[in-house]
């Protein structure tokens, strides 16, 4: 299982690539939040 921090870098990084992301979440496929 992957923990939120290997998944924390991949939404940051991607919120800040895009100026106009303001918030992301990982979630499960069961719609649990991992991130």
């Amino acid at each position: 299982m992957t923990s939120s921090n290997d998944l924390n870098w991949i939404l940051s990084g991607f919120a800040g690539r895009l100026p106009e992301v303001t918030q992301a979440i990982a979630v499960s496929v069961d719609g649990l939040a991992l991130a």
